[in-house]
């Protein structure tokens, strides 16, 4: 909204992260003079009092401006609150005219899902990464932002490069800038990775949600990467009412699409810690698993949720590590790191089970590694399969092919 005054001098009103919550319509809303702001509040605009406040306010600071005798008898405490009244109406008014069109499909071609890099992110929608701490979430997202940023296809097929942002709610500056040119160098890029960032370490999403908006519409179609769902500083990650305002916050800042990175809780690694409506909120869930070995981490992608892809679709990464620093990055084969499996009631992982009977029986089929495990026989024998057929596996044929026997995979 704006007011020129007979002496030159204009007024603006300008609102900024305009929302409805639960208690209603809410605006950052900015008093200027000219040039110079002279106020601002992020509240309830359909509250009398809050704007009272803010037209008192901003009234002051125009007394303070030395020679303005002018303005002050035009734009008056009484005469700011008349003209928020006014505009905030016009928000209100505006906004549901805008954001409520109804419409019936026109029957024009529509392009349909624009996958980004399948099956995990696609152009405007909204998929949640989770896995324990310490397992790898950051690595995977940061290797797939890198990618989208770079068109880099050293890990994934990327149909084609998009802006990038990366939202860092959790760790030290220099620290994530350091995992992102290890992780440029193992992906093959060179030089400048692309990725863009906002490091606001100790903030919520409340507080850096507009900076991601203004990002957005000076990068048209851009991906958002947060860092981490845990630090969004909503309200207890159980409650529905905290999912949904997250999703609510995240699809309006970031409409082009985004990626966020969850937690699991210890009592339960298959599902992303919260309310079940952190699931209901994302298009896609990729749950991750980890297993190290050596001087590599295997994290295995697996589809936990999609309304656009198949459930069963999964691939396993290997990232190498030289002391604390990440070296390369490639696809591992699926029996290659055989404890990315679910852990079983007693602890024990199929793999470390297999192990144990293999130390036993020396060598067996899968059949007899079934009986002695009380694993299914159909799962002991994919996985004796995929571990023999990988040259990094830890079982193999133990004779030819044909006897279908397998032991222990001895590398030298």
């Amino acid at each position: 909204m704006e007011k020129n005054f007979p002496h030159g001098k204009k007024g603006l009103l300008i609102a900024n992260n305009i929302r409805h919550e639960r208690t209603g319509w809410h605006a950052q809303i900015a008093v200027v003079l000219d040039n110079t702001p002279l106020e601002s509040d992020n509240f309830n605009i359909e509250r009398a009092e809050e704007r009272t406040r803010l037209a008192r306010r901003s009234f002051e600071q125009i007394s303070a401006i030395e020679g303005d005798g002018i303005t002050l008898t035009l734009w008056t405490s009484e005469q700011i609150r008349k003209d928020l009244l006014q505009f905030t109406h016009w928000i209100r008014v505006r906004y549901e005219e805008t954001q409520n069109k109804i419409e019936s499909d026109d029957m024009e071609p529509i392009r349909g899902i624009r996958w980004l890099l399948s099956p995990y992110i696609f152009g405007g929608g909204a998929t949640t990464m989770f896995a324990p701490p310490k397992h790898g979430k950051s690595t995977v997202a940061m290797a797939m932002a890198i990618s989208l940023a770079t068109g880099s296809e050293h890990l994934w097929q990327v149909e084609e490069t998009i802006p990038v942002l990366w939202v860092n709610l959790e760790r030290p500056d220099d620290s994530v800038k350091l995992r992102a040119r290890q992780l440029a160098s193992a992906l093959g890029v060179k030089g400048d990775y692309g990725m863009e960032f906002l490091h606001r370490r100790g903030h919520t999403l409340n507080t850096v949600g507009p900076g991601i908006a203004r990002w957005v519409l000076e990068n048209p179609g851009g991906m958002v990467f947060l860092d981490s769902i845990s630090r969004v500083g909503m309200g207890k990650l159980v409650e529905d009412s905290t999912a949904n305002m997250f999703a609510d916050t995240m699809h309006r800042v970031a409409p082009s699409g985004w990626v966020g990175i969850g937690h699991t809780s210890k009592a339960n690694d298959s599902a992303m810690f919260g309310t079940v409506m952190f699931q209901a909120g994302a298009d896609i869930e990729v749950r991750l698993r980890s297993q190290a070995k050596k001087e590599e981490l295997g994290i295995k992608l697996e589809i936990a949720s999609s309304n656009h892809t198949s459930k069963v679709a999964s691939m396993t990464l290997a990232f190498e590590y030289e002391g604390d620093a990440l070296i390369s990055a490639r696809r591992a084969d699926e029996g290659e790191f055989g404890d990315i499996v679910a852990v079983s009631a007693s602890n024990m992982t199929r793999n470390e089970k297999v192990w144990e009977a293999m130390k036993a029986l020396g060598s067996g089929t899968a059949t007899e590694i079934a009986e002695f495990t009380q694993i299914h026989v159909s799962d002991v024998s994919k996985m004796l399969r995929e571990s023999a057929n990988s040259p990094n596996g830890d079982f193999a044929y133990d004779g030819p092919p044909s006897n279908k026997k397998y032991g222990i995979r001895y590398k030298g």
